[in-house]
C-alpha cells in the first residue's frame, strides 16, 4: 500500500509497534480458519443440509 504512514512514538520518535503485531501471524491463520468454515457452512445451508449438522458446525465456528 502507497501512502501508507506509520505511526511514531511521541516521546521517543520510534516506530510503534501495536500489540497485535507479534500475533499477527497466528491471528491471521484463526482467521482464514474461520473464514473456511463459513465458506462451508454456507455450502451446507445452500445444499439444503440437515438442521443440525449446521447447528453443529456454528458452535464450532464460535469456538474458532
Amino acid at each position: 500500500m502507497e501512502g501508507k504512514s506509520k505511526a511514531v512514538n511521541a516521546t521517543s520518535g520510534v516506530p510503534k509497534q501495536y500489540r497485535y503485531a507479534r500475533d499477527k501471524p497466528s491471528l491471521l491463520a484463526r482467521m482464514r480458519k474461520i473464514e473456511g468454515q463459513a465458506r462451508g457452512i454456507q455450502r451446507m445451508i445452500e445444499d439444503d443440509r440437515y438442521c443440525i449438522d449446521i447447528v453443529q458446525q456454528l458452535t464450532a465456528l464460535s469456538r474458532a
